[in-house]
């Protein structure tokens, strides 16, 4: 919130004349909109999670998706089931909070920016993810890591990418 309102910064930024931007944080889209960025996307370092619903507008699937915190796996019990969906709004809600408090800061529904974006990338990557619900606008682009070194694949996992 204080980059946003440091002298001539977005003075600078409009001078740019960007056609896009992306951002990870919710108050990129604040500083976009004070910009005047009309086209934007979103970028997620995590998998889907609680959070990433509300702002993709796919539904969420907590009674067979594990919640990001979960203890469980896919193969879920009536109360681990009931247990995990809890998990999963209260974690949702606890991230959506903070978009709301951003509000004030930046004079704009952050909601609307953030759902309006084109794209959401999110670092998922779908052969190692739980199966879930989704839309043509998220980009799974799992994989994209820094690392000190390589090394190669366990046989198995190499065979089960490839089949």
């Amino acid at each position: 919130s204080e980059t946003a309102h440091y002298p001539g910064l977005i003075d600078q930024l409009r001078a740019e004349k960007f056609d896009a931007a992306i951002s990870e944080d919710p108050s990129g889209f604040g500083i976009f909109h004070m910009v005047g960025v009309e086209r934007t996307a979103l970028a997620i370092s995590f998998t889907n999670y609680e959070c990433t619903n509300a702002i993709t507008q796919v539904p969420s699937a907590p009674s067979y998706v594990p919640s990001l915190f979960s203890p469980y796996g896919d193969r879920m019990s009536f109360w681990q089931r009931l247990l995990n969906t809890l998990f999963s709004f209260a974690f949702g809600f606890m991230m959506t909070s903070r978009v709301d408090l951003l509000h004030p800061i930046f004079e704009e529904d952050l909601w609307k920016s953030i759902e309006n974006s084109s794209l959401v990338l999110l670092n998922s990557e779908p052969l190692l993810d739980y199966p879930r619900p989704t839309i043509h606008r998220v980009i799974e682009i799992g994989g994209i890591v820094t690392s000190a070194g390589n090394e190669p694949l366990d046989e198995m996992i190499l065979a089960l990418l490839l089949s």
